[in-house]
């Protein structure tokens, strides 16, 4: 029987994140609110996408769905070549760790551990072995501007740096999708402007689909292509300012 890791590795490779006609609700009756509604986007490897729109227009619930935290209501979800809303939980969670990295609001970083350390746990949870994750981590560190504080922790950090260390984390697994919510929101302009701008260098060079979600216009125009969400709804896709 196949296991879900072997699953995975067959299609490490293919990468990019497609949803087609995704319908997701909460609730039911009088009270049911349609969070996504008919939602389709492709996101192909090497490019990043922004999402913007205003609270409650749909960002959280599509990264939800693309992130395989919450099953769709209809549609299809499909990383690589995976549909991952035909996957069962198990396969699910395995797709989660190995395939999809995740860049969070808040660097959530654990308070206790360094920043090299913070990369290398993920390591351990994925069985690697201990040389190979420590090199690749400290690559990592190296690419995002930090090689020099590879041992200190998140309270001698600036905000920027916890988010630069956020984002090598999530790259530790090597995953075929990173999905971002408002990277910038506890930065100010030029520091957003920093990390985004690092974000489309790493989707390049690693040659992941990106999928990022914010409220910060600016930091939105450094994508590949620049997309409205409202009422559940995508608008049709306009180009980034150029650069």
């Amino acid at each position: 029987m196949t296991t879900p890791r072997n699953v995975i590795a067959e299609h490490r490779r293919l990468g990019g994140l497609r949803l087609e006609d995704v319908c997701l609700r909460y609730g039911d009756g009088d009270e049911e609110v349609i969070a996504l509604d008919n939602v389709s986007l492709s996101v192909n490897p090497g490019e990043l996408v922004a999402v913007v729109g205003a609270s409650g227009s749909g960002k959280s619930s599509l990264l939800a769905v693309a992130g395989a935290m919450r099953r769709p209501d209809s549609g299809h979800v499909v990383v690589g070549d995976v549909d991952i809303t035909t996957l069962p939980a198990a396969q699910r969670s395995a797709m989660r760790h190995d395939l999809i990295g995740f860049v969070f609001q808040g660097s959530n970083l654990f308070a206790s551990l360094s920043a090299l350390e913070q990369l290398e746990l993920v390591g351990r949870i994925g069985h690697a072995p201990k040389a190979q994750t420590r090199h690749r981590a400290r690559g990592l560190l190296d690419e995002v501007g930090l090689a020099s504080k590879a041992a200190r922790r998140p309270a001698h950090l600036s905000g920027g740096e916890r988010q630069r260390v956020g984002i090598a984390r999530a790259l530790m697994a090597a995953p075929a999708v990173l999905l971002v919510d408002e990277p910038t929101s506890a930065l100010d302009h030029q520091r957003g402007i920093d990390i985004v701008t690092l974000l489309r260098d790493e989707t390049r060079r690693h040659e992941i689909a990106t999928l990022m979600v914010t409220h910060d216009l600016s930091a939105a125009h450094l994508a590949d292509r620049l997309i409205e969400m409202r009422d559940g709804r995508l608008t049709p896709a306009t180009s980034a300012t150029a650069h």
